[in-house]
């Protein structure tokens, strides 16, 4: 029965297994276990949950059935990860060498580490200058992941880039039509992915700087299509041409 009432509460009430399992101080598994009925918890931790759901002990347990009034907000400590400056090789990645200094974050956001963004590559999917980027430590990327990445050297500076494949070869990617693609090879070290953005109030340079950009980035679409329209090619004959060149450019390679 505890199973079954502990779920039905936790669910009733839109609370993650791992939140609540940072406040028994366990790990998610046992949250999970304790709801298939596979491990029961302790007095004392089956004390902590009926307070956090506003319920008995016997309600957890079946033996009475009672109103609640939902989970108490229990304080939950956040704890420290470090801002990287820059990343000074031999050293561990995490070591006091590479801070700044420290940030607070909730103890259930997945991040071991801060950047500060200084470049303005991703800012056509609204990372500026100034944000901070919350990483997952990690050296095996996944397509599409955001990653913190750079030219390993005695001592270099992170940036972030999309993690991309295309028929089988890697690049790293912007979200800026000012920066063009940039091949994926070993000198490239990976460090982290990104799990969330902290944002800095945008500024009316960021603005103007995205007009900008959208407005070049337009004419020079624009002239393209001028371009083709006065070789006889509409939307679709230039997509087959595009597709054409790019098989003969595929199969000559």
């Amino acid at each position: 029965m505890l199973a079954k009432q502990l779920k039905s509460l936790r669910e009733q009430w839109k609370i993650r297994q791992e939140d609540l399992a940072v406040v028994l101080n366990v790990e998610k598994s046992a949250i999970s276990q304790y709801e298939t009925g596979r491990r029961v918890p302790d007095v004392e931790k089956l004390a902590k949950l009926a307070d956090y759901f506003g319920v008995t002990v016997d309600y957890l347990l079946g033996r009475e059935s009672i109103g609640h009034d939902g989970p108490l907000s229990l304080p939950v400590s956040n704890r420290l990860i470090p801002l990287l400056e820059a990343v000074h090789t031999g050293y561990p990645l995490l070591s006091p060498k590479n801070w700044q200094e420290e940030i607070e974050v909730p103890p259930t956001l997945k991040a071991d580490f801060v950047l500060r963004i200084k470049e303005d590559n991703l800012s056509w999917v609204g990372i500026h200058p100034g944000d901070l980027a919350l990483f997952e430590q990690t050296s095996a990327p996944t397509p599409e992941d955001i990653l913190a990445v750079g030219l390993e050297a005695d001592v270099w500076q992170p940036s972030l880039r999309y993690f991309v494949e295309q028929n089988g070869k890697f690049s790293l990617r912007s979200a800026h039509p000012d920066y063009e693609d940039v091949p994926f090879t070993d000198h490239y070290r990976v460090i982290g992915r990104l799990q969330r953005v902290i944002k800095s109030p945008p500024s009316l340079q960021q603005y103007q700087a995205i007009l900008h950009s959208k407005d070049i980035y337009s004419r020079d679409w624009h002239n393209t299509i001028y371009k083709a329209e006065q070789y006889g090619l509409n939307s679709k004959k230039t997509l087959k041409l595009l597709e054409s060149v790019s098989d003969f450019v595929k199969n000559t390679l």
